[in-house]
C-alpha cells in the first residue's frame, strides 16, 4: 500500500511479537503428570528470535506455573543468518550426545530452519535466490542452554518445520528432514545406515553430523514453505503441495 494512505488515515505500524508458532520439549511421570515442560515460540513477522521458557510444574504435581521461567533466547546477533523465525522448532534426543545431562537424561536437542527473508516477498514466478541474505541454513541447538550444535547451509530459506525420524525406535532421532523456499528437501544425518534396508542405524558423533541435499524440485517456480511429511515406507520424503521423492541412497 502507497505509505501517504497509511499516513493520511493516522494508521499506526502493526507490533507482531510472538507471531509464529511454538514449539515444546515435554516429559510426564508415571501417573502421565508433566514433569518437564518448555517452549519455544517463534516471531515471524515479530522479527528474527527464538525464546526458549521453561513451564515445568513447580507446585502441584503436573500443573504449570502462574509464569514462565525464561531460560534463553537466539536470533541474529549468535546466528547470523537468521531470517525472521518462521520455522517451528522441533525436539528430540540424539543418541551420544549428552551435553549438560546424563547418560540417563541426555539434554535434548532444538531443530529449525532459518526462516523467512525478505526476497521471499518479491512478487515473481521465480525466487531470485542471489537476493536471499538470510535464512538459507538449518540449526540445531542444546535445547535447555541455547548453545549452537550444528549449522548447516542450504541454497534457499528454510521457512518450514522440520520432520524428524527415529528410524529404529530407539527413542532417538537418526534424521531430520526439510524443505527449502526453492523446492530443495535436504536430510540432516545423526545416523548412519549401511543399507537401504538396514532397519537399525548406527549413531554418529556431534562432529560427524552433516546434511544431504536428497531431491529437487524440476519447476523453478515452485516455493516449499509447509513442513515436510514422512509416510511408509519411510524413505518416501512428501514435499507438499507435489508427489513424493523417493530416496535414492541414504
Amino acid at each position: 500500500m502507497d505509505e501517504s494512505l497509511s499516513s493520511a488515515i493516522g494508521a499506526e505500524t502493526k507490533r507482531y511479537f510472538f507471531d509464529g508458532s511454538t514449539g515444546s520439549f515435554t516429559e510426564y511421570d508415571g501417573d502421565n503428570e508433566l514433569v518437564t515442560g518448555w517452549i519455544f515460540p517463534t516471531m515471524r513477522r515479530g522479527g528474527g528470535h527464538i525464546y526458549a521458557l521453561d513451564v515445568s510444574p513447580t507446585g502441584a504435581p503436573g500443573v504449570p506455573p502462574a509464569e514462565p521461567v525464561f531460560m534463553w533466547k537466539v536470533g541474529p546477533e549468535q546466528l547470523t543468518q537468521m531470517g525472521e523465525s518462521w520455522s517451528t522448532p522441533v525436539t528430540g534426543r540424539i543418541k551420544r550426545y549428552v551435553g549438560g545431562g546424563s547418560e540417563e537424561a541426555p539434554d535434548p536437542v532444538l531443530i529449525f530452519g532459518g526462516g523467512w527473508d525478505a526476497c521471499l516477498d518479491e512478487d515473481t514466478a521465480v525466487l531470485p535466490l542471489g537476493g536471499c541474505a538470510a535464512g538459507n541454513r538449518l540449526y540445531v541447538l542444546n535445547a535447555r542452554t541455547g548453545a549452537l550444535l550444528g549449522e548447516y547451509e542450504t541454497e534457499a530459506p528454510v521457512v518450514a518445520e522440520v520432520s524428524t525420524l527415529d528410524i529404529d525406535n530407539d527413542g532417538f532421532l537418526d534424521f531430520a528432514y526439510a524443505a527449502d523456499a526453492a523446492g530443495n528437501l535436504y536430510r540432516l544425518n545423526f545416523s548412519s545406515l549401511e543399507t537401504l534396508i538396514d532397519a537399525y542405524a548406527e549413531p554418529l558423533e556431534l562432529a560427524d553430523w552433516f546434511v544431504s541435499k536428497i531431491a529437487k524440485s524440476s519447476m523453478a517456480t515452485v516455493r516449499f514453505l509447509q513442513q515436510t511429511r514422512l509416510s511408509e515406507p519411510f524413505r518416501i520424503g512428501y514435499l507438499s503441495p507435489l508427489a513424493p521423492v523417493t530416496e535414492s541412497a541414504l
